[in-house]
Parts: structure tokens; C-alpha cells; sequence
């Protein structure tokens, strides 16, 4: 897998973010599944941009007000950026502080 033409288009992704200013890293299960050589096409990404930020960056996007989230998708996968946060459960139920 490694140096193929859907690893430059995530690395493309990372760099669009970086190059707006922001720190920006692959997480979760891609990550796992890469190293394991398995398939993957969820894309997790977490940075220090906001929302609002993010938005900009990348304009077609939705944001997911529940987690603070930009999801979209391109031919090849479906990406979840997400800005650096805390999550903790109170009474039952998630709270997230970014």
C-alpha cells in the first residue's frame, strides 16, 4: 500500500491543512489497518483548526455540530476531521470541550 496514488491524496489532505497554518494528524483505525495491511477507506484526521477553520479549508464539506466534525468524501474515502478535543460523560451523556 505504501506510496500509492490514495496515500497521496490523505497526504494531500494533511498538507491542505498544515499549509492554512494548522498542525494535523491521521488517527484512528486507518492508522491500525494500515499497519496491519488490512483495507481502509474511513479516514480519521485531528488538528488544532476549529470548525470554522476548517470550513474554509474545505468548502464543500459538512460540519457535524454533535461532535464539531468536517466530514466529506472523495472517490476513494470518507474523511472525518476532527478539532483536538476532551471528551468526558456527565449524567449519561457525552461532552465534548475543544
Amino acid at each position: 500500500m505504501k506510496g500509492d496514488k490514495l496515500e497521496k491524496e490523505i497526504e494531500k489532505i494533511l498538507k491542505k491543512i498544515d499549509k492554512s497554518g494548522f498542525k494535523s494528524y491521521l488517527v484512528g483505525g486507518y492508522v491500525r489497518d494500515y499497519l496491519l495491511g488490512i483495507k481502509n477507506v474511513d479516514i480519521d484526521i485531528a488538528t488544532n483548526a476549529l470548525p470554522k477553520d476548517l470550513i474554509k479549508i474545505f468548502p464543500n464539506a459538512k460540519i457535524d455540530n454533535k461532535y464539531g466534525s468536517l466530514k466529506f468524501s472523495t472517490n476513494h474515502f470518507s474523511y472525518d476531521i476532527t478539532t483536538f478535543r476532551e471528551e468526558f460523560y456527565a449524567k449519561d451523556k457525552l461532552e465534548i470541550n475543544i
